[in-house]
């Protein structure tokens, strides 16, 4: 019999979700604010001074192919589920191997967006560049509730089969916000646009795995406790994975392909590195 892992991920997301959010409160106040007296006599200035060389010395191993330390709480939540839910070991691969992929493009291939950042742009830009209003924020708004919440809620609360099924897809959507977030102004913005829509590709099979083991699940169930009953969390899965399947092939096929991507494809606005291609198969930086 499969072990339970519910009340153990109950525990530790709401544990982990607590310390992380107040430990991220507290270290992010410098010392002198904290009030705390540890015998030090140095200035503030120098204490301001060591916290950004320890940032720097923190972040270099990032540096070096252009991405930025997250928030901690999100790999740590996806390396929560993808060590207490039997997660598919070819999306391990993706989710480890794509983000490689583009990691070394970026420092390769696009010189950790060297020719954007020369011309004084030292910023990470949101992902959708123009028409952005009120209705962004809602429609992000939307995709965290139905896509992130929502399935965590799940993962905490539900019965184990139906906690199972939506795992996959909450583990390659962590995976994606998590690398979402270290992408920052040295990740050329084409491949940071690439971390979405990749993964958006790739989740549709997951996505159809999920609706399908949702429409069994509340299929056996009327099956064995009988159509007059209503079976609400098998009824809550399928409603959960159809919605996730609507919104995210919206967000694929017409977000981010119809209205994100032709934005960038301004070679003004994103000049391309110095790059000659070795046999016309292997991109060289030049010097």
């Amino acid at each position: 019999m499969r072990k339970q892992y519910i009340p153990k991920l109950a525990i530790s997301l709401t544990l982990l979700i607590l310390s992380l959010e107040s430990a991220a409160c507290f270290t992010s106040v410098p010392l002198i604010q904290r009030g705390c007296n540890i015998g030090m006599t140095s200035s503030k200035e120098k204490e301001m001074e060591l916290d950004k060389n320890n940032e720097n010395k923190a972040s270099a191993p990032f540096d070096i192919f252009g991405l930025s330390p997250g928030k901690p709480i999100l790999p740590i939540i996806t390396s929560i589920l993808a060590c207490t839910r039997p997660i598919p070991p070819i999306d391990h691969f993706f989710s480890i191997f794509y983000p490689l992929y583009l990691c070394i493009a970026n420092r390769f291939r696009f010189d950790r967006n060297a020719p954007v950042i020369s011309k004084g742009t030292i910023k990470k830009f949101p992902l959708l560049r123009e028409g952005r209003g009120p209705w962004s924020s809602n429609y992000m708004k939307t995709f965290a509730i139905i896509g992130i919440l929502c399935p965590l809620l799940v993962q905490i609360f539900a019965p184990t089969s139906i906690a199972v099924a939506a795992a996959p897809h909450l583990y390659l959507t962590m995976c994606q916000v998590t690398m979402e977030s270290m992408a920052g102004a040295k990740f050329y913005p084409l491949t940071r646009l690439m971390v979405p829509i990749g993964f958006n590709v790739y989740r549709l099979g997951s996505l159809k795995v999920w609706l399908w083991t949702a429409w069994q699940s509340l299929r056996i169930a009327r099956q064995h406790i009988g159509d007059g009953k209503v079976m609400v969390w098998e009824t809550a899965g399928l409603v959960l994975a159809f919605l996730n399947t609507l919104i995210w092939t919206y967000n694929l096929f017409v977000f981010l392909l119809l209205r994100t991507l032709p934005q960038y494809l301004d070679r003004n606005e994103f000049p391309d590195a110095n790059v000659s291609w070795k046999g016309q198969l292997v991109p060289v930086l030049g010097k």
